[in-house]
């Protein structure tokens, strides 16, 4: 059994991350549908691992079938990581009902113009993970010129995932620390954070950044405050929610206290 693990690291890594986001799932009832389009579009990136081996990595897999399964749960699981932390952490409000054909449109375009700029930047001689960061640092700056306001779901991305991933991958070298020897060290940079390529850590907080803005955008997602019931706008999120309640608290106290001030002079001036 250990040597089943410890061959098949990617499988079980890719397993985790499978079990985190249908945790983070439970966690999203209300937004359910979107967190699964989230991870059922990024499945299929799994197949653009081709594109990566052997020049970056070549990793053991249980079935190989040009990708291989661990590719398309590690994509998905990825996808709905995502998703499902910027929507928790955002307080997204949810879909009622979705533009597929925008979300699809969004997704299709982003991706065929992303493998025409790895195409043009491979024929330069980049190798792939400068390949991939390039086009993580184009995506950002198309979407976020479209649409600034997504910044915020942008930046949350990155942080959770980049953490999330960060995280488990470190605990997975600590484990299984010939997992190193999958990659082509060769194309490695050789700084590693407790074990783990520095390019893994990066790529991680890359794509937590990008794929919020994909989703976001197709989604139409509107980071405002939106009215509640009784006309009033509500707060998008529990950091905003938490900071009204202390700017309500801090009105009422100076708002008492210039009272007392009025009645006090008042009294005075009899």
């Amino acid at each position: 059994m250990d040597e089943f693990a410890a061959t098949y690291t990617y499988l079980w890594f890719s397993l985790l991350l499978l079990v985190i986001c249908l945790a983070l799932l439970s966690f999203n009832r209300k937004g359910r549908n979107e967190v699964l389009i989230s991870a059922a579009l990024s499945g299929p990136l799994g197949f653009l691992s081709i594109f990566f081996v052997p020049d970056y990595w070549d990793p053991v897999r249980l079935v190989e079938f040009g990708t291989g399964l661990e590719d398309l749960i590690f994509s998905f699981a990825g996808g709905g990581i995502v998703w499902a932390s910027v929507r928790i952490c955002c307080g997204l409000a949810s879909h009622r009902k979705i533009d597929r054909q925008r979300l699809l449109l969004t997704y299709l375009t982003t991706i065929a113009l992303g493998l025409m700029l790895a195409k043009v930047l491979h024929h330069i001689g980049l190798p792939p993970m400068t390949i991939t960061y390039l086009g993580f640092l184009v995506t950002l700056s198309v979407f976020l010129s479209l649409r600034p306001d997504l910044s915020r779901l942008s930046m949350v991305g990155a942080a959770c995932y980049g953490s999330i991933y960060t995280f488990f991958c470190i605990l997975c070298f600590r484990i299984s620390p010939d997992f190193l020897n999958q990659w082509t060290l060769d194309s490695l940079s050789g700084y590693l954070v407790s074990g783990v390529p520095v390019e893994e850590i990066a790529w991680s907080f890359g794509f937590g950044a990008v794929w919020p803005l994909i989703i976001g955008y197709g989604l139409n997602v509107r980071t405002c405050r939106r009215p509640d019931e009784s006309g009033r706008a509500a707060s998008s999120s529990l950091a905003d929610r938490i900071a009204t309640k202390q700017f309500s608290f801090f009105s009422r106290a100076i708002g008492e206290e210039g009272t007392a001030g009025r009645k006090l002079g008042t009294s005075g001036k009899g």
